[in-house]
Parts: structure tokens; sequence; C-alpha cells
């Protein structure tokens, strides 16, 4: 059996006002309820981020705010972020340093890029920017990159711009780069043209992956940047929204916009699909996906607001299947050294009008409903520790 237990429900700070329960459908039995929520919204909740040593997490809100939180709050206290970072533009996205670790303070901490930014290396501990990486195009305008990551050993900082990834060393903050040309922007020249919106990094350090909004993805050498295989997502070209090592470097997991498909693939046969799961995806918001810490259950979120558990070894459909909202789950998180699952729900309501007359402004504001809380829960195996097979 499996059961998931509640820890931590931090909902006043986006504003939620909406009952959020959870109830299994599989192997499993638990419930998640909180306390009132603030009556008027603010912020959706749009991910979440364990830190590698599982200390604190990073919940990001349409509020252009990342909210740093620690995972060891005492039960039964409420749940409040420890610093927030406020971006002056929309976030793109936010990588921890892989390294990292709160017994190093030196080691604490992890980037944010956002629209037209440099990319920032946020300090965990003081909430101030240490360093900052700037993209420039051919016109010497700033950008900021749509998706940002670390290599596995954390020396680089890869950035996805549009046909181009910017490959920094993390000890040269500037404008000081590489660039890695991975197509035209008309399409007509290279293998992988598109915005980059999603980059991956083995944990053996031996590839990197990237994916476009074009429905191309790619692998490079760690060690070279060379390219070394192209191909499509198979998703009728939507968009890549997020790339996933196993933790074991062997399989690559990548979802797309507005796709209920999770395709599994092998490194070593890559071009070709291992497995594909289901979930409910076909929504514009990026519903992310991440292995548990045995690297054998890939948890993915829903736009039906489930929590899925998928057997990532065997290619068996759904083990855990959890109803967690009727909103939208767009934000999934393992801890990489326990039994933690880190969760974000946020989706927006609008009222219709009762009449076709033209709203005021005033009135339009008013009709908009924002439900959105972050929770944290633990999953744990049954006492052989193998995953549990349905019947």
């Amino acid at each position: 059996m499996i059961v998931c237990a509640p820890i931590a429900v931090l909902d006043s700070e986006f504003g939620s006002n909406a009952e959020v329960s959870i109830t299994a459908q599989s192997p499993a039995s638990w419930r998640l309820s909180r306390p009132p929520a603030a009556a008027l919204p603010t912020a959706l909740a749009t991910s979440v981020a364990f830190a590698p040593d599982a200390t604190c997490l990073l919940a990001t809100g349409s509020d252009h705010t990342i909210r740093l939180l620690e995972t060891h709050t005492a039960s039964g206290q409420p749940w409040a972020p420890s610093i927030r970072y406020s971006i002056p533009s929309p976030l793109y996205g936010v990588a921890w340093y892989p390294l990292m670790s709160s017994q190093r303070p030196d080691t604490a901490v992890f980037l944010a890029s956002a629209k037209d930014q440099p990319v920032h290396l946020y300090d965990a501990f003081t909430g101030k920017s240490r360093a900052s990486y700037s993209c420039y195009n051919e016109l010497e305008q700033l950008k900021g990159p749509r998706s940002v990551a670390f290599s596995s050993s954390g020396e680089h900082i890869l950035c996805g711009l549009e046909s181009e990834i910017n490959v920094f060393h993390i000890a040269r903050p500037g404008r000081q780069r590489s660039r890695i040309l991975t197509g035209t922007k008309n399409g007509g020249k290279g293998r992988s043209p598109g915005v980059i919106s999603a980059i991956s990094a083995a944990a053996d350090d031996s590839y990197i992956a990237f994916g476009t909004y074009r429905g191309h993805i790619a692998l490079l050498d760690a060690q070279d940047f060379r390219p070394i295989l192209e191909f499509d997502s198979g998703d009728d070209g939507c968009g890549v929204t997020q790339l996933l090592f196993s933790r074991d470097s062997r399989r690559l997991f990548h979802a797309s916009r507005k796709s209920n498909a999770i395709v599994v693939r092998d490194v070593r046969m890559i071009a070709n699909p291992m497995f594909m799961f289901t979930r409910d995806g076909n929504t514009n918001q990026s519903i992310s996906i991440d292995m548990d810490v045995t690297d054998q259950i890939l948890f993915s979120g829903g736009r039906d607001g489930r929590l899925t558990g998928f057997d990532a070894v065997l290619g068996r459909k759904k083990v855990f299947d959890a109803v967690v909202s009727t909103d939208c789950l767009n934000g999934v998180s393992c801890s990489a050294i326990s039994s933690h699952i880190a969760l974000s729900i946020g989706e927006r309501h609008f009222i219709l009008p009762d009449s076709d007359s033209d709203p005021d402004p005033e009135e339009i504001e008013e009709r908009e409903r924002i439900v959105s809380c972050v929770a944290m829960c633990h999953f744990a195996h049954d006492e052989d520790g193998e995953v549990p097979r349905p019947d």
C-alpha cells in the first residue's frame, strides 16, 4: 500500500479561497485539508521546486514573485515564506544549483530567468543577487532566456533563447558566453529552430537535452556541447514544456503543451519511445512531471487536479492516482533524498456577465477568481520498498 500524509499547506500567500482535499482512487489512502483562506486572491501559483538537499523549496507565482519555503516547518505552525524574491517582469523559470547544501551556504543558490532581464544567481539565505548573466541578441538587445538550467556539475549555466543556447561559466558573470546555434529563426536552415523552451542535464554529466516550442528535441554531449541526435517530440508540433532525465540518466521523459502524453525514451535508443503515459494535460498551463526518490515512479499533475504516478521501469500504467483538487494541479516536485512531494495548484475562474452589455473594467476584475495554493506531502511505499502494482 502507498500512503500519503499532508505536512504543510500554503494558501494565504496566494489567496486561495476554495476547498482543497486529496482522496485516493488507487492502492492509497490519504486526505489533505486546510484552514480557511484569505477572501481576496492575489496570485496564481505556477510551479514548485525542491532544493537538492530538500531543506527548502521554491514556489513561483503569477505576481512575479519567488517564495522560498522551509520544509521543516513544525506541525500545526503556519507555513510562510522565509524569503520573497520580487522580479520586475514575468518569470520564465528557476533552477537550483545541483550541488546545493544548506550546510555550505556558499552553495545555497538558484537561478531565476525573467522576460528581458539578466539571469540572476540568488542567495537562498540572504535573498540577494550574487551574480547576473546577460544574454544579448544580434541587435544588442537584452533577452531573458525562456529556459534555464545548470549542467550536472554546476560549472555551467545553460540559457535557452530563440534558436540558440548561451552557455556561461558560473564563475564568470556578465556577458562572456559561448553560443550554441540550434537552427535559424525562419526555420530554413538548422535542424532545431525555434525558442528553446526546455533544458535538462543528465545526472552523470553525459548528455544535455533541449526542446523547442516547435516540437523538436535534441541531445548534446555534456562535455563539449556537440550535437548528437535530433528528433521530433511526436506531439503534432506542440511545444515541448519539460524535459526530465531519470536519476540514473538512462531514460528521458518529455511533455508538451496542450498534450495528454508523457513520452519515455531510452537514451541508448532514443529515437524510438519506450512507453507513453497519459494524463490530462490539455491546457495552456505547463503541467510538470518529476521522478520520486526511488527513481521508479514518475509523478505528474493534471488539468483535472489529479496527482498520477506511473511505473517508469516496467511501463505499467497508473500505479497511483489521487484527486487533489477540482482545479489544475500544475506543479509537482519530488525530494531527491526523502519521500516528500511538493504540489502547486493554480487556476483562474471567470464569471460570465448576465447581460450582453459591455461591463466596466472594475466589474471584470471582480469577476475573476483565482484558486491557488502550495502543499507538501509525504509519500511512503509499502514495507518491502517495491513499487506497487495494479491488480
